[in-house]
């Protein structure tokens, strides 16, 4: 796996060093201490610890995705890299730790649909997106003004330019929206395997089995189970809650 990022937090409020931030830095100081020993049960709690407080940041999933992937835990190590693939979708070790485990648990490959949307979406997270909508729009708007003001022609064209990227980008900021809001995603985490059943309960037979750490779509819930969408088989089917942890 690539290196521990080492990542040490001070949450600044109005310039002043918040509370509980000096709690926050031995954590992560004690973390990586542990880490560095191959203690990852206590590096683990350290990571934990910092999140209860309410501190959420890239590095610190990602280093939890290390620390389970240490303790051979592919499910919880996936889960903290998507939580961390999350805020920064261009991060290459991020990226590349999620593909190995990919490949590690033979993950079959999504619809080109899905490999698409994930192409147009991964350079950037909502924020990003949504801003450069709003950047490209107020261009737009700018450039309309002055070609009925001017009438320069290459205004125009200028303006044909920024209404094509704009809708672009509004339709990859829509497939973003898709994929990290209006679709439940989640995590398999029962080792070695997780039984996939043909309906909510232990009565109903097995569809399959798939490994721990695949990224199921979340459709829907009865008492102790989820309905679970696999793209990659096309199947809609049942897991037991305890057996997933859930992204969104």
């Amino acid at each position: 796996m690539k290196r521990l990022v080492v990542f040490l937090i001070l949450v600044l409020t109005g310039g002043l060093l918040a509370k509980g931030s000096d709690k926050i830095y031995e954590d992560l100081n004690q973390a990586k201490i542990f880490y560095d020993q191959k203690n990852y049960l206590l590096a683990r709690e350290r990571y934990l610890t910092v999140l209860s407080q309410g501190v959420k940041a890239k590095e610190i999933y990602y280093n939890l995705g290390n620390v389970y992937y240490r303790l051979g835990d592919l499910g919880y190590s996936r889960f903290y890299y998507e939580l961390a693939r999350e805020i920064s979708p261009r991060d290459s070790d991020v990226n590349f730790n999620l593909k190995f485990i990919r490949q590690q648990i033979k993950e079959p490959p999504l619809p080109w649909t899905e490999e698409l949307s994930g192409i147009l979406t991964g350079w950037g997270n909502r924020n990003e997106i949504f801003l450069m909508c709003l950047v490209v729009y107020l261009g737009l708007s700018i450039g309309l003004v002055f070609y009925f003001l001017k009438k320069w022609p290459v205004l125009k064209t200028i303006n044909w330019i920024l209404i094509g990227l704009w809708l672009v980008l509004v339709v990859i900021f829509l497939l973003k929206m898709k994929e990290e809001v209006w679709t439940k995603w989640g995590i398999t985490i029962a080792n070695p395997v997780t039984e996939v059943r043909n309906g909510p309960g232990q009565q109903n037979s097995v569809a399959l089995t798939i490994s721990a750490a695949r990224k199921v779509i979340i459709l829907g819930e009865e008492n102790d189970w989820l309905a679970v969408g696999l793209p990659a088989e096309g199947l809609k089917a049942w897991i037991a809650k305890k057996d997933i942890l859930v992204l969104n």
